[in-house]
């Protein structure tokens, strides 16, 4: 189908285009509510927003909204918001101490990925997923909600014991990117208050506030009418309406209210530029940012027509800036246009560009020359219906995939009603809205828009931001404000904007097809296997979890492994550089723009074992997926030009990478680990791309691609075995293979054995890290791996309880863990534990004693031995409880089910193992973890490595 008519089709679709009698289109019509969602208020000011939504089932989205956050902090309070947050998982009417996240660990719930709170400039949120498969459990949400709105007791104790944990979070942000934000936010936020309340607040004042301080925001602005909740999920309207009059209905306001003050941001009344400079800052950035503005509400059909407009503006801005960064001799590595909304309701215009090899000028003269292009010329009729297209095409699949919409999708619009009075409507009723409203758009005023929009005459923010070591790089800021000033008097130049007429995508290619060797249906499962003539299998799985969506991988072994170490950085980046040059005859531009309209998704990955290449689409562009996963294998394209480029744009990027802590940090962990092996993994560095060519990397894509005997494939969505069989032989089938299936090797890459201990110094702030590792052999089992997962959960819940809220000492404790079966089967436990430097020792004692604990059998002879074992017992049923719940979501998740068919088909199982997890996860006793936990926490084979802060070394 050509392009023009691919449009035309489209658009009769949509009603696009108007068929016998134009409607004529009211303007003035006030934007339609979602009627979905039920929005009330009780009569002490407490606003509700409850919504019906069975995906997933059983599950139920609530939220505490809160309307006060950092900007409503007096003087003697900065950081007290965030501070009283915290608080509420620290004691309440209904639960003392950490006893409420213990409650919802047993309903299945994890602290943090799921129970969880933020406080914004503005307003906090109070987050709670609960599962509804138990009828107890939504009332008791409700309740939990209520508990904070008036219950958190911020008890003298709990506040003292909070302070260390809160000064460890304050502690975990400062960095490079902290310290350069430090100098820009005045600017930014126009020297506004919002400049003086970040929400993590201020040290000192976390460290010596009172508590009747802390006390007083509560009490001043946790009250009925100036909160919400929300509930969206498996639900009756009618039941949580009654819950919420229940536990929110006797809620009072205070005699003498707080009133919240409106804060202003004022337009910047000159341009200003500054050159900022860090020693750790990786990468050169430049933003420029036009005065802040409030969001522009959509109250009518008329609003919404001017956010089309703009829409289409931003798109087609965006895609010039996309083209230019892959044309030839680009003068920039990325460019972007778009609203940097750092508040609730108010947002910078901003370009953000990143400078290329061409240097600052080239990339400033650039955007600026673009921008004037823009603005007097505007934009082509081509372009406009590229935008069209690809917005229809995005609209097509949410209306087909309404009905699979996630219930935590939909708070953030109730969030913004209740907040900033914004609309809430539904998807059906944007896209009608689109659909009526589209076709009345013409290009002339999307074009008169742009001569409006981002004029040189508006104020403006010019920020450069670059590694201090670069001072060649590095402007002063008069320079900066010379060279933005003389670029905007540039001459502009017409754009030149050419579609292709002919799509080479939509020919067949020349292939010699595959046969089907075998078929065989796995009724347990719902999937056919089907064995290909070349040697891969195929897995295939028919669902109608989403109407729209079509999931699939490639995966074959070999990876990093196969080539000689010397090579490792081209193979590693083999896939990057070749795709960039384009495909077949088609440049990356001409590809993209051919492709307008189509939702298909192509990544290629190599790890040291396997190479993997994974895709999605929607039902209608399975073939054309395929077509180019066959193009991009077979028919790579030469553009030596563009490598160079790709190339050379890579090692600009790189150029202070190994100035970041945590990139020192990271390396110098693992050549410890490891002990120096030639393999270690390593960041990339820029000269490491010094001898890279287009041959070298050309050869070893080819290589890597000459042989897919032994591959798997898995596909998973909507489609038809029917239809897909043909396309399977088309291209999978005909892609190439060898006589023997390839394999990876084992070059003994394994983690140094016995106790190493070691220290790094490296970043200026305050802050150490220690990690500790345990690894070796494994005799691996899925069994085995559920119990071995299991121990280091219940090591997490016991770091996140005792040496984070006990003593302090850690805001983010992590543990992580692999348990593999290639090369050969091993296992590693690692703890990333972000500290002060002072509490080193304290922590790495604390931890060996929860390690100890857990390890060792508990003798049941007094009330804190039994204490201790019910402990345990209720941390494995929460886990246990939690995979449960994820199992069931998991059974009707395309993503989830490509992920085990992925996993069976590599290590030659079966999907049973999957489908019938829930045995295995309730036959996990504490009896069971901890006998895991004494085979591979072992204090006599782990290692060590402590980052402390480059000034602690001399001392």
């Amino acid at each position: 189908m050509s392009f023009l008519v691919r449009i035309v089709f489209f658009s009769l679709i949509f009603g696009l285009i108007p068929v016998g009698k134009a409607q004529t289109v009211k303007l003035q019509t006030p934007i339609k509510t979602d009627k979905s969602i039920k929005i009330g208020k009780l009569p002490n000011g407490l606003q509700y927003y409850i919504k019906p939504n069975q995906y997933p089932k059983q599950r139920v989205e609530l939220r505490l909204v809160v309307n006060a956050g950092s900007i409503d902090e007096d003087d003697d309070q900065q950081g007290l918001a965030h501070f009283v947050e915290h608080m509420a998982f620290n004691g309440t009417t209904l639960f003392k101490d950490n006893s409420l996240i213990d409650a919802l660990r047993s309903m299945g719930l994890q602290f943090g990925a799921d129970l969880n709170a933020t406080t914004n400039f503005d307003h906090t949120i109070y987050m709670l997923p609960i599962p509804t498969d138990k009828k107890e459990n939504l009332p008791l949400g409700i309740k939990i909600l209520a508990d904070w709105a008036s219950g958190i007791r911020m008890e003298d104790a709990a506040i003292e014991s909070e302070r260390k944990v809160l000064l460890e979070e304050s502690r975990l942000r400062k960095g490079a990117g902290e310290r350069l934000m430090h100098a820009l936010r005045p600017h930014l936020f126009n020297h506004s208050k919002f400049a003086q309340r970040m929400p993590i607040g201020l040290d000192s004042v976390i460290q010596s506030a009172k508590p009747e301080v802390i006390r007083r925001f509560y009490q001043d602005w946790y009250r009925p009418n100036n909160m919400a909740v929300i509930v969206i999920g498996d639900i009756s309207i009618s039941a949580v309406e009654k819950l919420i009059i229940e536990n929110f209905g006797t809620l009072k306001n205070q005699a003498n209210q707080r009133k919240k003050k409106t804060e202003v941001i004022l337009p910047f009344e000159k341009d200003l530029a500054l050159a900022l400079t860090d020693k750790e800052q990786t990468q050169n950035v430049m933003l420029f940012a036009y005065s802040p503005e409030r969001y522009r509400i959509d109250r009518t059909l008329k609003d919404f027509r001017q956010g089309i407009i703009e829409n289409l503006y931003e798109k087609m801005f965006n895609k010039r800036l996309r083209d230019k960064s892959e044309s030839i001799n680009p003068p920039f590595n990325a460019a972007n246009i778009h609203d940097l909304r750092f508040l609730g309701n108010y947002a910078n215009m901003s370009l953000l560009l990143s400078p290329g090899i061409s240097g600052r000028r080239a990339a400033i003269d650039a955007l600026m020359k673009e921008k004037k292009s823009i603005s007097q010329f505007g934009f082509t009729a081509d372009e406009f219906e590229l935008a069209k297209t690809n917005i229809i095409a995005n609209h097509d699949n949410s209306l087909k995939e309404s009905g699979n919409t996630e219930s935590k999708a939909f708070i953030s619009a109730c969030t913004d009603h209740f907040l900033y009075h914004f609309n809430i409507t539904s998807t059906s009723q944007d896209i009608a809205n689109w659909r009526q409203l589209l076709p009345t758009v013409r290009l002339a005023e999307i074009n008169s828009y742009a001569k409006t929009a981002y004029q040189d005459t508006d104020h403006k923010l010019s920020i450069y931001v670059g590694n201090s070591a670069d001072t060649e790089s590095t402007p002063t800021e008069q320079e900066l404000s010379d060279e933005v000033s003389e670029a905007e008097k540039l001459p502009a130049v017409a754009p030149e904007h050419k579609l292709h007429k002919k799509n080479p995508l939509n020919k067949k290619p020349s292939a010699t097809s595959g046969t089907i060797l075998s078929e065989t249906y796995h009724a347990q499962s719902g999937t056919t296997e089907i064995h290909l003539s070349n040697g891969i299998k195929v897995l295939l799985k028919p669902t109608d979890f989403k109407k729209d969506e079509v999931l699939f991988s490639l995966q074959k072994f070999g990876g990093t492994s196969i080539f000689p170490v010397q090579d490792e950085t081209a193979v590693k980046y083999a896939n990057s550089f070749v795709v960039g040059m384009g495909l077949d005859t088609l440049t990356p531009i001409e590809s993209n723009d051919l492709l307008a309209g189509k939702k298909i998704s192509l990544s290629f990955s190599t790890s040291s074992y396997t190479d993997e290449i994974q895709g999605s689409s929607s039902t209608n562009d399975l073939e054309m997926a395929l077509r180019l996963l066959y193009l991009r294998t077979a028919r790579p394209r030469e553009d030596n030009t563009l490598f160079v480029q790709h190339k050379k744009s890579t090692q600009e990027i790189l150029k202070h990478n190994n100035t970041s802590p945590e990139v020192i940090f990271d390396d110098q962990a693992n050549a410890i680990i490891f002990d120096h092996h030639p393999r270690t993994p390593s960041q990339p560095k820029s000269s490491d791309f010094d001898d890279l060519t287009m041959q070298k990397e050309l050869e070893i894509y080819k290589q890597r691609n000459q042989n897919f005997n032994g591959a798997s494939a898995a596909f998973i969505g909507n489609f038809s075995l029917a239809k897909i069989r043909p396309l399977l032989k088309s291209y999978l089938g005909a892609l190439p293979s060898t006589k023997e299936p390839l394999q990876f090797r084992d070059h003994k890459l394994n983690p140094v054995r016995g106790i190493v201990k070691q220290e790094i110094f490296a970043g200026k702030e305050k802050q150490s890290v220690v990690r500790l590792i345990f690894s070796g052999d494994a005799n691996y089992s899925r069994e085995e791996s559920s119990r071995f997962y299991a121990m280091i959960e219940i090591l997490q819940i016991r770091l996140e309880k005792n040496i984070r809220e006990k003593l302090g000492l850690v805001y983010s404790p992590n543990v992580s863990g692999s348990f593999e079966r290639i090369p050969s089967a091993h296992y590693a436990v690692s703890l990333y534990l972000p500290c002060a430097p002072e509490n080193i020792e304290q922590l790495v004692n604390a931890v060996f004693t929860e390690i100890d604990t857990l390890s060792q059998t508990a003798t049941i002879t007094d009330a804190a031995g039994e204490a201790a074992q019910l402990q345990f017992e209720n941390e494995l049923s929460g886990i246990k409880k939690n995979w449960l719940l994820s199992h069931q979501k998991s059974l009707t998740n395309n993503n989830d089910w490509l992920g085990e068919m992925n996993f069976a088909l590599l290590h030659g199982g079966d999907l049973k193992q999957f489908i019938d997890a829930p045995k295995r996860i309730e036959i996990l006793s504490t009896q069971q973890v901890q006998t895991t936990a004494k085979r591979y926490l072992d204090k006599n084979n782990y290692i060590q490595i402590v980052l402390k802060p480059e000034n602690a070394e001399s001392k």
